[in-house]
């Protein structure tokens, strides 16, 4: 007897588990985003963007405050020299 994918059931079949994955994955995300949107929340997408942002600004201001601290400490050795 010779077994072929349609007679297996679609967790056997090659690949199938993974393409499977695939779409509760991605209805999983549009059921989130719908009751986000429902809740008055933002999206996962919007989210994560405004998370990005956030890292962005801290970021910046981290290096402007190593730049003011470089700045000082030139300014320092130079007033030294004197």
């Amino acid at each position: 007897m010779e077994l072929r994918p349609d007679d297996l059931p679609t967790a056997m079949v090659s690949g199938a588990r993974i393409r499977g994955g695939e779409r509760k994955a991605e209805r999983d995300h549009e059921r989130e985003n719908r009751h986000r949107a429902a809740s008055g929340l933002p999206s996962l997408e919007e989210e994560r963007a405004a998370a990005a942002r956030e890292e962005a600004h801290v970021r910046r201001e981290r290096e402007k405050s190593v730049a003011s601290r470089n700045r000082r400490q030139r300014k320092n050795v130079q007033l030294a020299k004197r």
